[in-house]
This record gives structure tokens, sequence and C-alpha cells, in this order.
């Protein structure tokens, strides 16, 4: 990513394997992959998967070498909102009642963005129909994209302007079928237009990058 030189990077979670009992186990997997960072000269921005926060030491030890687990900034008029999608009990999946009255301030306080990007690990639009229903009408009537991941399986989605995206793999385990079967490793660059966002699923392996339309998948 940092040979395309885009202004940041972010991610839609499970940047580690989690899955331990202890905080040194849990440093030492994040020091990993902090390490891996290090090529990168570009921001990187974090999105918290259940691998990462999914228990609550999990989540102490995210807050600690990560920073917050829900959080937005604002770059060029678009706003960008990160959204803990595992903050139900317990840290189990879904969405507290407090991080759904901050998504309320944060949308109401900046209603005049040109757009607004929305990232969650887990895809609620597709697997969580309770969850999304809680979070759905906060951005009735408004420009938006969601991206998420968690199901290692490329999807999208328009419903009228709106987008909704699952990345495939990043990195994680995968069947690697290839695109007829949305497998396969890629990243996804985004420009924002006048017109919305366009957005280009480049998928990669070790020879070479592959260029894919982000709706039907045909080369470009």
């Amino acid at each position: 990513a940092d040979l395309l030189q885009p202004a940041f990077v972010i991610s839609v979670g499970d940047l580690i394997e989690g899955y331990v009992d202890t905080k040194e186990e849990l440093n030492a997997q994040w020091d990993e992959f902090m390490g891996f960072l290090d090529p990168l000269s570009v921001p990187f921005f974090f999105v918290p998967g259940n691998h990462d926060v999914g228990r609550t030491l999990w989540h102490d030890v995210y807050l600690e070498r990560v920073g917050p687990s829900h959080y937005y900034f604002i770059y060029q008029d678009v706003l960008f909102l990160v959204i803990n999608s595992n903050d139900g009990e317990n840290m189990g999946t879904g969405y507290s009642d407090a991080q759904l009255a901050w998504v309320k301030e944060v949308l109401d306080k900046h209603t005049d963005v040109r757009w607004t990007f929305v990232f969650q690990h887990k895809p609620f639009w597709l697997q969580e129909k309770d969850e999304w229903a809680k979070a759905a009408p906060l951005f009735e009537g408004r420009k938006h994209t969601f991206f998420a991941g968690h199901i290692h399986n490329y999807a999208y989605a328009e419903r009228g302007n709106i987008q909704y995206v699952t990345l495939a793999t990043t990195g994680g385990g995968s069947a690697m079928r290839g695109p007829a079967f949305g497998e396969f490793d890629h990243l996804m660059w985004v420009t924002v237009t006048d017109e919305g966002p366009k957005m280009a699923a480049i998928a990669l392996d070790r020879t070479r990058a592959t260029v894919l339309d982000s709706g039907s998948f045909a080369s470009l």
C-alpha cells in the first residue's frame, strides 16, 4: 500500500490472532503487528475486530496499545466514522446504547459534510438484523458508504446511492478460490469525487496486482 502513497490507510479489523488469556501474549501479538506497519509512511487508522477486542482483557489491551475503539475524524470535508461492532454485553457482538448515542451525536454535529464513510468489523447489514435495525435509521437521508470485513468474502451492494462493502481477506484465512467466489487477497482504493466515491478492489498475489471494479469485478 505504501507504494501507492494514499493519504492514509484504514483497516477493517482482526489485526491480531487474539484468543489468548494473558496480557503478555496479547502484547506479543500487537508488537508483531505494529512491526508490520513500520514500512508504512502514511497514517494508519485502526478498526477493532472480534479477534482484537472480543473479550474484556483484549479490549483493555487494545485501549492501551491502539486507543479508543470508536472515534471519528474529518478529512477534506468527509466524515470518517469508526464503530466497534463488538460493543455488546461482555464485549460480545453488538452496539452498546452508549456507542449508538455517540454515533447520533457525531452525525448530528456534522450534517453538512459531502460524504460519510463508516467502518466496522462485522457487516450487520448481512448478518445481525436486530443490531442493524438499531443503527441504520441514524444514517437515513445521508450520503454514506459502509465498510466491513469479518466474513472473509467480498460482498458489494447498492441501495439508492448508498454502498455497503464487505471486504474479502486482506491477509486472513481463505480458500482463495478467486473473485468469482469473493475469495481473494486485496485492498480497496477509494477516491472521493464530486459525484461520490469511486472504489476499486485491487486484488493481490505474489507476482501482480489486478484492478477489479468494486461492483462487478469486471477487469479494467
